[in-house]
């Protein structure tokens, strides 16, 4: 069952703790505003336990080149980048929200979906069952 769209609480501007490799990355996002994630200076996109984009900032709006109002409500996974429709990605999620288990893993990954080939590091984090995709271009 999906989960409800995230509760926008948190003020907008970024506290520490915020950056790619933070050790409490997962809880700073949980909660946060938009205007928080987009003052952020990773691509950041949540997602429902369903695989559906409840969040999508701004520095991953232009580093994809898609707009969140397109990508929003969608499947990442099947619609929006189905080049993470892997083991190496999307498993890793539902393996998490299947098992209610936190996931933090950083991969080194290649999106070539829409986009010249863009190599990034990817922060694959889970967090009270919304999933965030932590996007760092290399």
């Amino acid at each position: 069952m999906a989960t409800a769209p995230i509760a926008h609480t948190r003020a907008s501007s970024p506290p520490p703790g915020t950056a790619f490799d933070s050790a409490d990355l997962a809880h700073a996002l949980h909660g946060a505003s938009p205007a928080f994630l987009d003052a952020l200076d990773v691509g950041v996109i949540a997602l429902d336990n369903a695989g559906k984009v409840l969040a999508y900032n701004t520095f991953e709006q232009r580093l994809a080149g898609l707009c969140a109002g397109d990508v929003i409500g969608r499947d990442f996974f099947v619609e929006v980048a189905p080049c993470t429709n892997n083991f190496m990605v999307r498993e890793r999620f539902v393996d998490a929200w299947q098992s209610k288990t936190p996931l933090d893993e950083v991969i080194r990954y290649t999106f070539t979906y829409r986009m010249k080939p863009t190599r990034v590091r990817l922060r694959l984090l889970v967090h009270e069952q919304v999933g965030w995709l932590v996007v760092q271009p290399e």
